[in-house]
């Protein structure tokens, strides 16, 4: 490297400009030269780049973590399937293609806005971001990671093919409706959270369903009365067809038991302080 500048990327199918460059000269490595036709996976992370150079179709990999002097993408190939931008300082998404399947922006706080998601994306991690709304998000999506996400209050829909929800440490007030596809849903350090009975009786069915939930910290017992009182109004209202109708199934058949579905929550909200690190 002389100058600040790369010589030579050597042909292949992986290029990793990281791992070939230490002592300090990454942060110096300003430009990089024309990358082959061969390379499928590049790999720039914590050079001191300030643009790309041009990428050509059939790369698949870009990785520009920690590229603290990159400020801004133009084009990505319609190639690419994995994107990681993260701890740049870039505000804006260049055109994302059909194709894309994972797309890291960790740490982008410059990003507020995001005009579309490519409908074959499959892991989305946000965190960190400036963003106030969620961009439309299609079926087929399943990892979604918003932990951090200061600006962002309030999610107005998650897609049924959604497995693992991250909102930890995040302002967000209102959840929208929760598949039952959900494995784990992370809502630790989320103070500001509504808790409502629904919510509640909702994260408990998930729970009894095999889903990893890690709960907020804003429990309340008054809440847990109300819970149980709406699950009575649940059971009262079910049809009088037979006596086995009348019984309530899976979550909310442990629930009709007041004292048991109480004792159920009180252990979660041990649970709760113990991973929200909340003083008794």
């Amino acid at each position: 490297m002389r100058n600040g500048r790369c010589d030579e990327i050597p042909k292949g199918t992986t290029a990793v400009i990281s791992q070939q460059h230490h002592n300090g000269e990454l942060h110096s490595l300003k430009e990089i030269p024309h990358i082959p036709l061969t390379v499928k996976k590049l790999s720039l992370r914590g050079t001191g780049i300030v643009a790309l150079p041009q990428l050509r179709e059939g790369i698949e990999e870009i990785d520009l973590g920690f590229c603290i002097n990159l400020k801004e993408i133009r084009d990505i190939p319609s190639t690419v399937k994995k994107l990681n931008l993260e701890g740049t300082e870039i505000e804006f998404l260049p055109r994302l293609h059909e194709g894309i399947e994972e797309i890291n922006l960790d740490g982008c706080y410059g990003i507020e806005s995001i005009a579309s998601i490519p409908s074959t994306v499959r892991k989305l991690n946000l965190r960190g971001t400036g963003i106030v709304a969620l961009p439309q998000l299609r079926e087929g999506i399943e990892e979604i990671d918003l932990a951090t996400c200061l600006s962002l209050k309030t999610i107005h829909n998650i897609p049924s093919t959604v497995k693992k929800l991250c909102l930890r440490s995040s302002e967000v007030e209102v959840l929208p409706d929760l598949s039952n596809g959900l494995e784990e849903i992370d809502l630790r350090r989320c103070k500001k959270i509504i808790l409502t009975p629904e919510l509640l009786i909702r994260l408990e069915e998930l729970r009894n369903k095999g889903c990893v939930v890690k709960y907020p910290p804003s429990y309340k017992v008054e809440l847990l009365t109300e819970a149980v009182e709406l699950l009575s109004k649940v059971k009262a209202k079910a049809p009088a067809e037979s006596e086995d109708s009348q019984k309530p199934s899976g979550s909310l058949a442990k629930a009709s038991n007041k004292k048991g579905f109480v004792a159920s929550f009180r252990n979660r909200i041990e649970e709760s302080r113990k991973e929200n690190e909340i003083p008794r």
